[in-house]
């Protein structure tokens, strides 16, 4: 009579769950066992070698690692920072020339290179934005906000139906699929 044909077999496959874990326990014990016993041998191998080197080839040996990854980590990361910036300047279909001194910052606080060349750019600079990347819902939203939060009640229902014109109106005159949008 097989095990797996009886009502015991839910007793079997148990036990043998509990074997394989027990198993599994024991092999992992061995192995860390085995590790930590590989550890103290080449801990000694070390010592025994450090004793019969001079103390300056020792350092110089054992900095020698930390020196070659320091300056393959440098490396990697100006390789690195270079890809980022030519993927950014590649990625940007607009190329703007910027007038720093345009601005003047009238307060002790130091503004960013990215702050002052995005206000050297002026009040009226904007990028038009491809069709299917124009937050749409966003826009409504910011306009029903706007509309909301003045104190005034007459007149909100007027602007409503100015802003949903306008946003209707370019909606329709630049499509989902279009190349450019603006308001």
């Amino acid at each position: 009579m097989l095990v797996t044909d009886s009502s015991y077999s839910y007793k079997a496959d148990r036990l043998i769950k509990d074997f394989q874990g027990k198993y599994l326990n024991i092999e992992i014990d061995t192995t860390f066992c085995q590790i930590s016993n590989i550890s103290r041998d080449i801990s000694n191998a070390k010592q025994h070698a450090i004793s019969l080197m001079p103390a300056i080839v020792v350092q110089n040996f054992s900095n020698y690692p930390d020196q070659y990854f320091e300056s393959l980590e440098r490396k990697i990361s100006e390789i690195h920072e270079r890809k980022l910036q030519f993927l950014i300047e590649s990625q940007s279909n607009y190329r703007v020339e910027v007038d720093r001194e345009w601005v003047f910052n009238g307060t002790d606080v130091a503004l960013p290179s990215q702050v002052r060349d995005t206000l050297a750019l002026g009040l009226k600079f904007s990028i038009p934005l491809k069709g299917r990347k124009v937050p749409r819902i966003d826009i409504i939203t910011e306009v029903e906000n706007i509309i909301l939060s003045r104190e005034e009640y007459d007149g909100k229902t007027e602007k409503r139906a100015i802003c949903t014109n306008i946003i209707t109106n370019s909606v329709n005159a630049f499509p989902s699929g279009s190349k450019n949008f603006k308001i």
